[in-house]
């Protein structure tokens, strides 16, 4: 099969399901943040939510050929109620690392709409719209980490099903 005949979701699923990530889901189902770093884009990311294993397929629609992609397993991006404990720690955050990744649940219910926030007043843009006690994703901007049980890391293909290294 050449790259003209396989659709682009079935070489990322392949790599998706491949990967320890989905090992993690079926031995320990939980919610997972994944962020994608695009190839070539200049530090753009895409971030989703992951419920269970079945949204695996899902996921591979939405990534794009050759990103990096990180699923985080530890909670080190965060989900809480949007709350003034939260906004304590959003704070803290953002102060200790120049800024805080927080992110709220987009409409189809698996990307997240991401802003990177640096002080109160930017959180508060960013929360305006968000109904009151509603759930905030948050945290530091997390590394690459993989260590097949925290995080799993690793390189999507080409659109021609082959793995190449990029800058992301």
């Amino acid at each position: 099969m050449t790259s003209d005949t396989v659709p682009y979701s079935a070489y990322a699923a392949r790599a998706i399901r491949g990967s320890a990530a989905e090992r993690l889901l079926i031995s320990s189902p939980r919610e997972v943040v994944v962020l994608e770093r695009l190839a070539r884009s200049a530090g753009s990311t895409n971030w989703y939510v992951i419920q269970d294993r079945e949204q695996l397929d899902d996921l591979a629609t939405k990534v794009s050929p050759g990103s990096t992609i990180s699923f985080y397993f530890d909670g080190r991006v965060a989900r809480r109620r949007n709350d003034e404990l939260s906004t304590r720690e959003i704070i803290q955050i953002a102060t200790r690392h120049r800024d805080a990744v927080v992110g709220r649940m987009g409409p189809d219910g698996m990307t997240l709409v991401v802003d990177f926030v640096s002080n109160k007043e930017e959180l508060d843009d960013f929360t305006k719209g968000l109904k009151d006690g509603g759930d905030l994703f948050f945290g530091a901007f997390p590394g690459r980490d993989n260590d097949g049980t925290n995080a799993v890391t690793f390189d999507l293909p080409d659109a021609d099903g082959i793995v190449r290294a990029h800058p992301h």
